[in-house]
């Protein structure tokens, strides 16, 4: 799924393109003694993912991640009821408050989580975004209170997306401060509105160089820890993995942007059948769509040679 080139990734927001093969980081993975690669582990770090609209989707991000690392506990706080099975697979479920916004969905990341963390931090995962890369994890992620995946779009303040991010325990308990500003997105609420505030009470954000092996989002595909984005998942999962991902994908979680960029990039990948696939099951948006069909022209001319 990954080639050479794209283990090397341009880290532009320096103000000069330079490339690090992120692989340098990387240490001998760990094994028992009969060769197999044992787990990583993260006792110090709770895994969480709020999430009322998708929980069986939330379960298998959590799971993958569950099958690389131990962690101190892993928690989905959720709509129980929409919960197909309660099953005793090392989770803990709990009854998410009631949300119906993006904006209640910050509320509750930003101040409603702390009470379900074990350990010093916590790993926030969603339905797309997930470990990938175990043996690229650094102990030295844990010296900080927070990292993401680089904002290309926020230079001044790129650390990070919170859609895959280690957040420590002392940050949870510093966003109940009154001087704290509570906005939606809470990712931007914490690194871009209260940043200044935070720092000055002695919490550290990754830099920029820390945050590129943690995660990626919206920069150059790389080899990275983990990752965040529907958009990411034809670099994420193998061909196998991603065609029975998108059958089972409800539909309620197609029809954004997200979907018609991974569109595009299966498009640009020669992957038709899976975009194919995927656009079926994305609810009619005429924008979107119009993206889709521009980007099964622009394909098809350029196999057939006339573009």
């Amino acid at each position: 799924m990954q080639t050479e080139q794209s283990l090397r990734t341009p880290l532009t927001k320096y103000g000069h393109a330079h490339y690090e093969d992120n692989r340098k980081h990387t240490t001998t993975p760990t094994r028992d003694k009969q060769g197999t690669r044992e787990m990583l582990d993260l006792s110090a770090v709770t895994l969480l993912c709020v999430d009322t609209r998708s929980p069986e989707l939330a379960l298998w991000a959590m799971k993958r991640c569950m099958s690389h690392a131990h962690f101190a506990n892993a928690v989905l706080m959720t709509e129980l009821a929409k919960v197909q099975t309660l099953s005793n697979d090392g989770i803990e479920y709990v009854q998410c408050p009631g949300m119906s916004s993006t904006r209640e969905y910050s509320e509750v990341m930003l101040r409603g989580i702390a009470p379900y963390v074990s350990g010093t931090h916590v790993l926030i995962v969603q339905w797309d975004g997930f470990i990938l890369h175990p043996d690229l994890w650094d102990s030295s992620f844990l010296n900080y209170d927070y990292i993401g995946a680089v904002w290309p779009q926020l230079p001044k303040t790129p650390v990070g997306n919170g859609g895959f991010s280690l957040r420590s325990k002392k940050l949870l308990d510093a966003l109940h401060h009154p001087d704290i500003i509570i906005e939606h997105p809470e990712d931007l609420c914490i690194c871009v509105t209260n940043r200044q505030k935070l720092e000055e009470d002695g919490l550290r954000f990754a830099p920029p160089e820390v945050a590129e092996r943690f995660s990626v989002e919206r920069t150059s595909w790389r080899y990275s820890f983990g990752f965040h984005g529907f958009f990411n998942f034809a670099n994420a999962l193998s061909e196998n993995e991603l065609r029975e991902f998108i059958a089972k994908v409800p539909t309620s979680c197609c029809g954004g942007v997200d979907s018609y960029d991974l569109i595009d990039d299966l498009l640009r990948k020669g992957n038709t059948e899976a975009a194919t696939a995927l656009f079926r099951k994305c609810r009619w948006r005429r924008k979107s769509s119009m993206r889709f069909l521009t980007a099964w022209f622009r394909e098809n001319m350029r196999f057939s040679g006339r573009y």
